[in-house]
């Protein structure tokens, strides 16, 4: 009797884990958990001005970054920011791409 008693716990809890899983699975893995919890997220246009910079061979997103923030900003932040204002899916930058920077 203790076994089958077993078994159906185990069962119920990985039904449950599953389910679990379903539902917030997908609001996850869009980063709108995060979103919503974090106020920065959607503050990132805070400062309406830009500069427009031409990317050279060589640049990249940290190195954009660390011109153009705040004085206690997290650098992974400002980078998210830049991301965000020019509407890139990844951090890749390439030679000769036109991107907007606060300043």
């Amino acid at each position: 009797m203790p076994a089958k008693l077993y078994s159906l716990v185990k069962i119920t809890i990985i039904i449950s884990l599953l389910m679990l899983i379903s539902l917030w699975g997908p609001y996850l893995a869009t980063g709108a958990f995060y979103n919503a919890f974090n106020h920065k997220a959607y503050s990132f246009d805070e400062k309406k001005e830009y500069r427009t910079i031409t990317v050279s061979r060589g640049d990249t997103l940290w190195d954009l970054a660390k011109t153009c923030r705040s004085e206690n900003e997290d650098l992974r932040y400002t980078i998210y920011r830049i991301r965000k204002i020019n509407n890139l899916k990844t951090s890749s930058i390439f030679t000769g791409q036109v991107l907007k920077i606060p300043y």
